[in-house]
């Protein structure tokens, strides 16, 4: 059975009372606190029953395919991986479009080499702190460099470590009317996202795309996390609908 996350720590304990398995928490937001702003950020995440499982947004402000950015990588992991690993993330999603955008000025075949290196480097630090990457798709609107799930399948068989895969993400499929078959073709997931095309919010109800995405997963045998990455004005109202309706999907 699928397990179910939200992203937000303030309303992580609300979460865990309606029956929310986990939380995936912001890694950028984590790395900017100071150490007194990260232990109370860490207290509240223990007290609120909602494990935190899994990260998102793992860069903020490094330019990865640039000479400087590259330079900055491994220390700017080791530091966020050793809060992420307090916190009790096992799984990095590595989406951050803007870090990892190739410039204009430089060709494919280099930035493709470099993204190849970011993106072992990250495996392998991630791997010294027992967790794995899931590669995240974005849509062309965000980021030049890895689009669709096969891309982000290729950019992981091309980096060739065992705790480094890719997920799917069914806002950014739908945005670029990726075809959802494409999921099939991949085959396995070590991660998703998930939320209604329209307004990016929280899949309250069950339409045409949302069914047709997990069916899709089903089809591969999908049974890991799909976290609900999304927007809400009313989380109170907007949680427990998307909860019950992707447990019915």
């Amino acid at each position: 059975m699928m397990r179910i996350g939200v992203t937000s720590i303030e309303h992580a304990a609300a979460a865990a009372k309606m029956g929310f398995d986990y939380l995936e928490v912001n890694a950028s937001n984590l790395s900017k606190l100071s150490e007194e702003e990260f232990e109370k950020t860490l207290i509240c995440i223990q007290e609120s029953g909602l494990p935190a499982e899994t990260c998102n947004v793992l860069f903020h402000d490094i330019q990865l395919l640039s000479d400087e950015g590259r330079g900055r990588l491994e220390s700017y992991l080791h530091d966020i991986f050793q809060r992420l690993k307090r916190v009790g993330v096992q799984l990095a999603v590595f989406g951050s479009g803007g870090a990892r955008n190739r410039p204009k000025e430089l060709p494919f075949a280099e930035g493709w080499r470099r993204l190849c290196e970011v993106t072992r480097v990250i495996g392998s630090v991630a791997g010294e702190y027992g967790m794995s990457v899931a590669v995240e798709p974005l849509r062309r609107a965000e980021t030049n460099m890895i689009n669709t799930v096969i891309e982000g399948a290729s950019l992981a068989s091309a980096v060739n470590l065992p705790n480094v895969w890719t997920l799917a993400d069914s806002y950014h499929m739908f945005m670029d009317a990726e075809p959802l078959e494409d999921i099939r073709i991949v085959g396995r997931l070590n991660h998703v996202h998930t939320a209604l095309r329209d307004g990016r919010c929280y899949p309250t109800y069950a339409d045409g795309q949302l069914r047709l995405f997990m069916n899709e997963l089903h089809e591969i045998g999908y049974d890991g996390r799909i976290t609900i990455e999304a927007g809400t004005k009313h989380f109170e109202h907007d949680a427990p609908l998307a909860l019950s309706t992707l447990r019915s999907l």
